[in-house]
């Protein structure tokens, strides 16, 4: 038998190739493909946060190392804070505070709505003084060695002043 090329021979065998080649680019080029991107974009991923575990290991490493520098300082950090199970020691500062600027205090725990979702507690201090003494008592609260602001502070009558503080200490 002898085989013959003619052109609606070479065009079913082109077709036929044709068929054969869009099969595979279809079903397995076209998926191979998928699965590269797909993979290639995780990997970019795991490097990229590879990378930020990297710089953080870093930071904390250098930490670790300079943590004996900072010690000094983070335990003098943690004595500013009031004990909030036994404020004492801050009351016994704020009638210290307010007897050496000569002042005679009278201070008392109070339950202030404004500090109830802030590590705070809030004291009330009433006391009668010259402007200047009261004033003295102020920055020595705030120069002092305990984080505490002055929320709120009333002043009535002249000369002789009646003055009303609500102080917030920041808690552990």
């Amino acid at each position: 038998m002898k085989f013959q090329l003619n052109n609606k021979n070479l065009y079913v065998t082109g077709g036929v190739f044709g068929l054969i080649i869009l099969f595979l680019a279809l079903f397995l080029v076209w998926p191979l493909w998928n699965q590269i991107q797909n993979s290639s974009g995780e990997l970019s991923s795991i490097k990229s946060e590879t990378a930020g575990l990297q710089i953080q290991n870093s930071i904390i490493e250098g930490f670790k190392k300079d943590y004996p520098n900072y010690q000094k300082n983070l335990e003098a950090i943690a004595t500013q804070f009031t004990d909030p199970q036994n404020p004492v020691g801050f009351i016994t500062f704020l009638e210290t505070t307010a007897k050496n600027a000569g002042l005679a205090p009278q201070v008392s725990l109070i339950e202030n709505p404004t500090s109830k979702n802030s590590p705070t507690l809030s004291f009330q201090l009433v006391c009668s003084g010259s402007y200047e003494k009261i004033l003295q008592f102020a920055e020595a609260l705030e120069n002092g060695p305990y984080l505490a602001e002055i929320e709120s502070m009333n002043l009535k009558g002249p000369g002789n002043v009646d003055a009303t503080f609500v102080i917030n200490a920041f808690t552990k």
